[in-house]
């Protein structure tokens, strides 16, 4: 009796560490190479996997290659030359490097991940070092990947606690023969036969794709009816937020606030813009600024209803262009560190605001 009970504890265990996504209201978030964009860190390295879970993650996304004698390591380029330097004096490289053309040893030994942090100016790391990263930081590793053997790895350290991703419909299926794991394939040019290809792979599995256009609200809906997740995959923060209105479960992303464990802490609203409550009109070249406070960390949310056309600049990076011929509601997110938020709003022709507000999100 006593050992029945066991088993039973053991299996609600691992039931309880894996992860869940169509009972969720927000979509599942899901680190672009890991959270590194904003972060000062290097992408696909355990520092970006870290730092993902530190700020909400759910899942990070990373890519695998071999090395020329069949070592699998975290890298998105064929090449190392952006992403690496030189042991021995951090300069650049000044010959293009493949991947598969260098041995584990020689890229091990002579090159380090870039970095402005020295002590983040490490060796690059080996699937094997990520995968296990992830179990200590209780992350979901979703390998965007061709490479048939680091599913086999995945499998063996994850269990069924991992995302396959990849556009090859038949490396799918391979893939759901050894894993129940959540499968994703990207949906290409277009999504004829979409149903069908999921079918033929079975189990848990979905669509992924870079094409805002694809993902219309009837195919999200057609897809959820099924049982199908559908991730959108880096799209620009007005884009994001138009597909999780569609009906997307997962969100690929390099910085957006959508589903992050932060809490608002402040607001601003049309009186913090200079403007009276309520509805007005923003003459052409006019503009909006407003300012906060510096944070460790921290992310902005801007909601904004209007009709007409507006440049919305963030944190004098991000520039986001919205044009709207009849009223409708656009949410424009980033995240931050150790900096000010602050949000410029210039119109491009007389534009009218018909609601304004700013969400301010901090440790």
């Amino acid at each position: 009796m006593n050992r029945i009970l066991l088993k039973l504890l053991f299996v609600l265990l691992l039931l309880s560490n894996s992860f869940q996504i169509t009972a969720q209201d927000l979509p599942y978030l899901v680190a672009h190479r890991g959270a590194w964009f904003d972060y000062d860190i290097p992408e696909n390295t355990v520092a970006a996997v870290e730092m993902a879970k530190r700020y909400g993650y759910q899942s990070i996304e990373c890519d695998v290659q071999y090395t020329s004698d069949g070592v699998m390591v975290i890298m998105h380029d064929k090449t190392i030359n952006r992403t690496m330097r030189n042991a021995i004096d951090y300069s650049e490289i000044s010959t293009p490097i493949e991947v598969s053309k260098i041995t584990y040893k020689e890229l091990r030994e002579k090159y380090v991940i870039q970095s402005s942090k020295e002590s983040l100016r490490l060796p690059i790391p080996t699937l094997e070092e990520l995968l296990l990263a992830c179990k200590k930081q209780k992350i979901v590793p979703m390998l965007h990947s061709a490479v048939f053997e680091s599913y086999e790895m995945a499998q063996k350290i994850m269990g069924d606690n991992w995302i396959c991703f990849n556009s090859d419909t038949q490396l799918a299926q391979a893939a759901r023969k050894i894993s129940d794991c959540l499968i994703l394939v990207d949906l290409g040019r277009d999504t004829t036969g979409t149903i069908e290809r999921l079918q033929s792979i079975g189990g848990r599995c979905g669509v992924s794709t870079m094409r805002k256009e694809l993902l219309t609200a009837s195919f999200c809906k057609k897809l959820r009816a099924h049982g199908y997740e559908i991730q959108s995959s880096i799209f620009k923060s007005p884009f994001e937020s138009q597909a999780v209105s569609n009906g997307i479960s997962i969100l690929l992303t390099d910085f957006s606030l959508t589903g992050t464990k932060l809490k608002a802490r402040k607001k601003w609203s049309t009186n913090d813009f200079g403007k009276s409550k309520g509805r007005f009109l923003l003459a052409s070249g006019e503009e909006l600024i407003k300012e906060g406070s510096e944070a460790e960390y921290g992310g902005l949310l801007l909601r904004i209803k209007l009709k007409g056309s507006l440049e919305v600049e963030i944190n004098n990076e991000r520039i986001y262009p919205i044009i709207r011929d009849k009223e409708n509601v656009v949410f424009v997110s980033v995240r931050y560190q150790k900096s000010k938020p602050k949000v410029r709003i210039v119109a491009k022709e007389d534009t009218d605001i018909i609601e304004l507000e700013t969400e301010i999100y901090e440790l």
